[in-house]
């Protein structure tokens, strides 16, 4: 399920003691308030980091190839860094450069599979990834917070916090098997 920029806001603050940043009941705080503004300005940072360096966001798709090249702007995503380009189920060679990549192949079009940096979010957006709770981006995001607003010793504990969480949604689960002995 989807969670929402200001469910995670709201756990960050009031893991940093600021109840008064709220969007439900009675005193609901102003979208544009400078708290809200630097709050969300977390979240896209904690969202980058964890894209980038620990969850990565992979998507696969069919790119139009003109001359051995196809621009990162064909991409619907912002690309991160390319994992494999098949044609006809083969792999294909290929290289990246600063705006466009090259492949080894004539072929028009080619499938891509690329890890991508996620989409600015807004007060307003979403946040799907099926790997993360609101908890994980939110003890980064109080993290992040704490930090910028110069509260150093919470910075710390909460970043240790985070980077547990993060690892244990980051860990694969595996099937743990043991081997057969041999008695005799």
């Amino acid at each position: 399920m989807p969670i929402t920029v200001k469910q995670i806001i709201e756990q960050a603050a009031g893991m940093l003691g600021m109840s008064h940043v709220t969007f439900s009941g009675s005193q609901v705080i102003s979208s544009f308030d400078p708290v809200v503004v630097q709050f969300v300005s977390c979240v896209n940072a904690v969202l980058e980091e964890i894209a980038t360096e620990y969850v990565p966001c992979v998507k696969e798709e069919v790119i139009t190839v003109t001359d051995r090249k196809a621009e990162y702007t064909s991409f619907s995503q912002n690309v991160f860094d390319i994992i494999k380009i098949t044609a006809d189920r083969q792999v294909i060679d290929f290289e990246m450069f600063p705006s466009y990549l090259e492949v080894g192949t004539e072929r028009p079009e080619v499938t891509v599979r690329y890890k991508y940096i996620p989409a600015k979010v807004n007060i307003n957006s979403t946040v799907a990834n099926a790997k993360l709770s609101a908890r994980v981006i939110a003890l980064g995001t109080a993290a992040e917070f704490a930090l910028i607003d110069g509260r150093y010793a919470e910075s710390v504990n909460l970043d240790k916090q985070y980077m547990y969480a993060l690892m244990a949604a980051a860990r694969k689960s595996k099937e743990v098997r043991i081997k057969g002995r041999r008695w005799g």
